[in-house]
């Protein structure tokens, strides 16, 4: 399939809700993935999720908006496994990770960092208000973002909680 738009969304009612297996799942040819996580875990107190794209696949003309917006809500610890992702070219990650983790105090994000970027793309509000409890920090100085990718507000309310990657003249 290519469409994951909201396959998760809302999910999880149960306070001890989880995903088994999507470490599993052949996304290489995805191209939807807008809401995937919207909401999900809203009553976790806590969530450890992998979603890992192994060296082979890639994200090309590719859209995630909003993919983890508003994921686990109320929860006080948040892990998220996201290794491996080549993020081709053309892919909006608009609002991606947009009030991610909003009540956690322990957050982790593994594989984020190392992402491998390409090309043009749209990292609008990427981080808006992303984990505002934690003392998480994000450092994604290792990006490399063309000068045509767009960036408006791309960590918004974070304050320092994330080194920027280096937009291109």
């Amino acid at each position: 399939t290519v469409d994951f738009t909201g396959c998760f969304a809302n999910f999880g009612e149960d306070k001890d809700s989880a995903i088994y297996g999507l470490e599993r799942w052949n996304m290489q040819n995805g191209k939807f993935f807008d809401l995937m996580f919207y909401k999900a875990f809203p009553n976790n107190d806590k969530i450890a999720l992998s979603m890992p794209f192994y060296a082979t696949n890639f994200l090309k003309e590719a859209s995630l908006r909003e993919c983890f917006s508003n994921f686990a809500p109320a929860a006080k610890k948040v892990e998220l496994y996201v290794d491996g992702w080549d993020i081709e070219s053309d892919c909006d990650l608009t609002g991606c990770f947009q009030k991610f983790a909003l009540q956690a105090t322990e957050v982790l994000v593994c594989g984020l960092d190392l992402w491998k970027i390409h090309g043009t793309n749209d990292f609008s509000y990427m981080f808006n208000n992303f984990a505002p409890v934690s003392d998480y920090h994000l450092n994604l100085r290792d990006w490399m973002v063309s000068k045509e990718s767009i960036h408006t507000g791309f960590a918004t309310s974070t304050f320092f909680k994330i080194k920027e990657p280096k937009w291109a003249d």
